[in-house]
């Protein structure tokens, strides 16, 4: 059971970092029943896969769109970031820099620098959340990991806190 409350994510990014962490469970089950030779499996996994990343896909509209309003539109902060990206993710940053998704991955960026934290410290620590290899779209990867790892925990402000139990007396008793 939750002990906590689930945080409060009105724009629905926590459901798209949910459903692109499942992709990636499927996909690593896939490859592994293909290594296995269980065929119907493969096949079972492939076709989930696919209707997962569909999902995945139409709930991450409002929130790409959400994020993207809030993108840099200067040339000059725009090339930073690519910078930062090809400088931190060499091996990645083609695939990034071309994705429809990298306006939102620079809009947390902006929001990075505009907090003065490292821009490449800050890519290497998402990166780090999840192999990059296999990603179908990395750069909304790194931004959804990028924006709760800013956010942190969220709890709602109406929901009570439970007291801590007080200390009890000791009740032994010494004998004589």
């Amino acid at each position: 059971m939750l002990r906590t409350p689930p945080p409060q994510n009105p724009d629905g990014t926590l459901l798209v970092l949910l459903l692109d962490t499942i992709v990636l469970a499927v996909t690593a089950t896939a490859r592994w029943h293909d290594l296995q030779r269980y065929d119907q499996q493969v096949t079972a996994a492939r076709e989930a896969l696919t209707h997962l990343q569909v999902v995945a896909d139409q709930a991450a509209v409002i929130p790409l769109a959400t994020l993207t309003r809030v993108a840099p539109t200067s040339a000059t902060t725009q090339l930073r970031y690519e910078h930062a990206v090809r400088v931190t993710l060499p091996e990645h940053a083609e695939k990034i820099l071309a994705a429809p998704d990298w306006d939102a991955l620079a809009a947390m960026l902006a929001r990075t620098d505009a907090n003065a934290h490292d821009l490449t410290e800050t890519l290497r620590k998402a990166a780090d959340q999840r192999p990059l290899d296999d990603a179908r779209r990395p750069a909304r990867l790194l931004a959804w990991y990028r924006q709760h790892a800013t956010q942190g925990p969220q709890t709602p402000r109406s929901a009570p806190v439970a007291p801590s139990p007080a200390p009890q007396p000791s009740t032994s008793r010494t004998r004589h």
